[in-house]
């Protein structure tokens, strides 16, 4: 899956140095994406996951093809493109969460179904994140104290924030979204999808 993008990444950045207007290189680059998903999509992969390859190995070569002038009309860009595309994708979310509440016979139902699955997978989302970065900020502060330096005292209210603002947005909706229709329990994994999202997000 990943290689699919990698391969496509690195061919687009020798590509891209061939160019010199930034517009041109801009619009390349978000072609790039798409041809992404669509060779991942017709050789059976995850196009999501050759998407995010792609876009990773250009991400890391972009110094080498684009100008600081480039890259700042490129940001500009991404920055716009990114909140357009956010926002289709949370009212994807919404049309299909109708799908399948109409699909298991109402809200009551769905919920009645699906809720002890649901806080299941919110719990092993959200708990085990807790657990990692209070385990770091502890080790921190032991290793601190070992080495005879002054005092490091482990701060648990920036421990706290960042346990709970994980990355769980749109890509997790992105990859919900493109499962096939007939995978058995992709009901529960929109359902669960937009859970965490919700309460993580809003939280």
């Amino acid at each position: 899956m990943a290689s699919v993008g990698v391969a496509i990444g690195f061919v687009v950045v020798k590509l891209l140095c061939y160019l010199s207007d930034a517009y041109l290189l801009i619009t390349a680059a978000s072609l790039s994406g798409w041809v992404s998903y669509i060779a991942g999509d017709t050789l059976d992969v995850s196009g999501v996951i050759a998407t995010v390859a792609c876009g990773m190995v250009l991400g890391w070569h972009q110094h080498e093809v684009f100008t600081a002038a480039g890259r700042i009309r490129g940001t500009a860009f991404w920055q716009t493109l990114i909140f357009l595309m956010k926002t289709l994708v949370f009212l994807l979310i919404g049309l299909s969460l109708r799908g399948v509440i109409v699909r298991l016979g109402g809200v009551g139902d769905t919920l009645i179904v699906l809720a002890p699955a649901v806080l299941a997978v919110i719990a092993a989302v959200v708990l085990p994140r807790f657990v990692w970065v209070f385990a770091v900020e502890w080790l921190k502060t032991l290793f601190g104290k070992l080495s005879s330096r002054e005092s490091v005292w482990a701060d648990w209210r920036s421990a706290t924030i960042t346990s709970w603002a994980g990355m769980r947005s749109v890509v997790t909706l992105a990859i919900a979204l493109s499962l096939p229709e007939t995978m058995p329990g992709r009901n529960l994994i929109l359902i669960a999808s937009f859970a965490v999202i919700l309460v993580t997000v809003l939280g």
